[in-house]
């Protein structure tokens, strides 16, 4: 029997369904998030940890992309792009948004502009020394030239949900929300 609730325990950690419906695909992210803190528990565990601690829960969304909510402490998750992605790939990005929130739980802040491209610098380096341990597959390897590129902005964020909820014909008020939530 499946749990319809919204909000259940994934290995100590609390995973909310923001629309609360019990579809198939909330079903299959949560089981694939299963396996990648699983994955994170089996090759760095003091990563593990880390995420229990300093993350109080993660947000399952429908689009938006992956991020953290430093307001709410936890982590969006897009189920469209967990579902796209394989495992390890969902590993390396709890790893990156882990250390986000670990860069919160130590005081770090993030609204000086030189400081959000060394912060996810620092990230990146994580999901580097993670993807070390992880055996060869197929996901892909980050590198510090994903920089280059410059997607934490929130205007840069502002546009992916915009397009996302365009393309996808949904309600941009769970993305809206959880903004709020930023402040």
């Amino acid at each position: 029997m499946v749990d319809k609730s919204p909000k259940v325990t994934v290995h100590g950690m609390s995973v909310i369904n923001v629309l609360a419906t019990d579809s198939g695909l909330a079903v299959a992210t949560l089981a694939r998030l299963r396996l990648a803190i699983e994955l994170i528990d089996r090759l760095a565990p003091r990563v593990g940890t880390r995420l229990r601690q300093d993350v109080v829960a993660i947000l399952l969304t429908p689009a938006g992309g992956t991020h953290y909510n430093v307001g709410s402490r936890a982590i969006g998750l897009d189920v469209r792009w967990a579902m796209s992605n394989g495992v390890e790939q969902l590993a390396l990005t709890l790893v990156h948004e882990a250390t986000h929130a670990r860069h919160r739980s130590m005081g770090v802040g993030k609204r000086i502009r030189d400081r959000d491209r060394r912060m996810e610098a620092h990230c990146i380096a994580q999901q580097i020394e993670f993807a070390k341990r992880l055996p060869p597959g197929p996901w892909e390897a980050p590198t510090l030239g994903a920089l280059d590129t410059p997607w934490w902005t929130g205007r840069a964020r502002a546009g992916r949900i915009e397009e996302l909820t365009r393309q996808q014909g949904i309600s941009a008020w769970p993305f809206t929300w959880f903004a709020r939530l930023r402040r």
